[in-house]
């Protein structure tokens, strides 16, 4: 029990209570709350409590990722399958690892539970970022969260690849276009939005060309690629909640708006098919190179 002296530290055990609670009422589990830390293992799917075994077990690694297998923590045994692991404690930080043998959507699933979106944690280095992530819920804008992705991948030994949009015409400050993630899952290049949590399909899932061309036309679904909520955390002067919650009532007109133009990233450079408004894209940044779109077919594809 947390002592009456200290009503700070009763407070943290109050709300790790709730957040419990909350999370049991949202997954259908029904979890036990009398001891110290109570276990969860999400998929793309659904997400359930886990229940302490006798087995043989080795303790939990400190690294994010790990291979599925029997673990031990706080005196207690897990059999970890693919997918996330976490280990919610009532009085101490709490443990989170992504489980990873060859189920890539899997992966890239529980790579969706890692953020919310911000900004507040984009300085931080790709290494101290997947060390963070074994505790705590980052705070991440799209570019970063995809970076982070990728090196997870990398060492999964998963292929992938960066790419970006841009929307053509008038444009602001903040919201001219969306760095998202292409995977190569099964020998095709696929395209993931983890920041807005959805893949995107027309007689299966499109790649990021797919996408850029569908988007003239809107002829595509949009589909969750996990239950894990979209959330938007304030950070610096400014808040951009009541922008982000506009975006997510139709993500359609967004995508509409901000992937007019579709770039992928080779050797720090981004490349997108040359077309009429070339001079347009290629001084929003130094780094955007117009190619023939027969060879950025052939590069890329």
């Amino acid at each position: 029990m947390v002592s009456e002296d200290f009503p700070s530290l009763r407070i943290v055990y109050n709300q790790r209570m709730r957040l419990l609670i909350l999370l049991v009422v949202l997954t259908g589990c029904s979890a036990d709350t009398g001891g110290d830390s109570v276990a969860f293992h999400f998929d793309a799917h659904k997400a359930h409590q886990i229940e302490a075994t006798s087995l043989q077990a080795k303790p939990l690694p400190d690294s994010l990722l790990i291979e599925p297998g029997i673990y031990s923590v706080d005196g207690k045994t897990y059999q970890i399958e693919e997918g996330l692991f976490r280990l919610i404690r009532i009085n101490a930080p709490d443990e989170q690892r992504i489980s990873h043998r060859s189920n890539v959507p899997a992966l890239l699933a529980s790579i969706t539970w890692l953020k919310s979106h911000g900004g507040s944690d984009d300085h931080l280095s790709l290494a101290d970022l997947a060390k963070d992530a074994t505790e705590r819920k980052l705070v991440l804008t799209c570019g970063r969260i995809s970076q982070l992705a990728q090196a997870i991948l990398k060492e999964a030994g998963v292929e992938s690849r960066i790419v970006t949009t841009l929307a053509l015409g008038e444009l602001n400050s903040y919201d001219n276009g969306h760095t998202m993630l292409e995977v190569k899952v099964d020998g095709k290049w696929l395209l993931y939005d983890l920041d807005n949590n959805v893949i995107f399909e027309r007689n299966g899932q499109l790649s990021f060309a797919e996408f850029i061309e569908a988007v003239k036309t809107g002829d595509y679904e949009i589909k969750k690629l996990s239950l894990s909520p979209v959330q938007t955390v304030v950070n610096g002067d400014k808040d951009y909640t009541f922008y982000s919650e506009v975006i997510g009532t139709d993500l359609k007109a967004w995508y509409a708006r901000i992937a007019q133009v579709g770039l992928i990233e080779r050797d720090e450079k981004y490349y997108f098919p040359d077309m009429p408004e070339r001079e347009f894209v290629e001084k929003y940044s130094a780094n955007y190179r117009a190619m023939p779109p027969d060879e950025f077919r052939r590069t890329f594809y």
